[in-house]
C-alpha cells in the first residue's frame, strides 16, 4: 500500500514539473557575426517597444529566449542595434530566427509554425517590392497589395493578418 501511495505522489509530482517546464514559449536560433552585440527581445504596448529580455551573443551566436504566454496571438521582435525581425506568437510555441548580424532585418530566416511561416512570406514580399523600386513603392505595388490582401482574407482574425494592416516600411504603411 505504502509503495502504490509513493508511487502516486511520484507521478503527480513528475506531471506537475512536465507541465510547469512547458508553460513558456520560447524562440532561439543563430546570429552570425553577432558576438559581443546585445539581442533584445521586444514586445509592443500601443505601437510604443518596450524590452521583455537580452542577450549578449557569444562567438557562436546562439540564443534562446522564453516568457510566459500573453494569453492572446501577439507579435514580438528580436533586435540587434536598429535591425529588427518581427515573429509571432500564439501560446506556448517555438521559433527559430538565425540570421546575420550585419544585415539583420533583412537576411534571416524564420520558422516554426504557420503563422511564423506566413509572416516571413510577408515580410520576404515586402522586401523584394522595397528592393526593385524603394520604400515608397510599398504603398503602390497592386500585386504586393493583391497578394497580402489574399493573405488577409484567408485568416482575416488572425496576428498575420494584423501585422498586414500595421505594416509599415518606413512611415510609408502598406494599407
Amino acid at each position: 500500500m505504502m509503495k502504490q501511495i509513493f508511487a502516486a505522489v511520484a507521478l503527480i509530482l513528475l506531471l506537475g514539473v512536465a507541465s510547469c517546464s512547458d508553460s513558456r514559449w520560447k524562440v532561439s536560433g543563430d546570429i552570425a557575426g553577432g558576438e559581443g552585440r546585445v539581442l533584445l527581445l521586444e514586445a509592443s504596448h500601443n505601437g510604443n517597444w518596450y524590452a521583455l529580455d537580452s542577450v549578449v551573443l557569444d562567438a557562436s551566436g546562439k540564443f534562446e529566449l522564453a516568457q510566459t504566454p500573453a494569453g492572446y496571438p501577439d507579435i514580438y521582435r528580436l533586435r540587434i542595434g536598429d535591425q529588427s525581425v518581427y515573429f509571432p506568437i500564439d501560446s506556448v510555441e517555438s521559433v527559430t530566427v538565425s540570421g546575420t548580424a550585419g544585415a539583420f532585418a533583412t537576411d534571416y530566416t524564420l520558422a516554426g509554425s504557420a503563422s511564423a511561416d506566413a509572416l516571413y512570406d510577408v515580410d520576404k514580399k515586402i522586401a523584394a517590392v522595397v528592393k526593385a523600386g524603394g520604400e515608397k513603392a510599398v504603398a503602390t505595388d497592386s500585386l504586393l497589395k493583391r497578394e497580402l490582401a489574399g493573405m488577409l482574407l484567408g485568416d482575416p482574425s488572425g496576428v498575420v493578418a494584423y501585422y498586414i494592416i500595421n505594416k509599415k516600411v518606413g512611415s510609408t504603411a502598406i494599407f
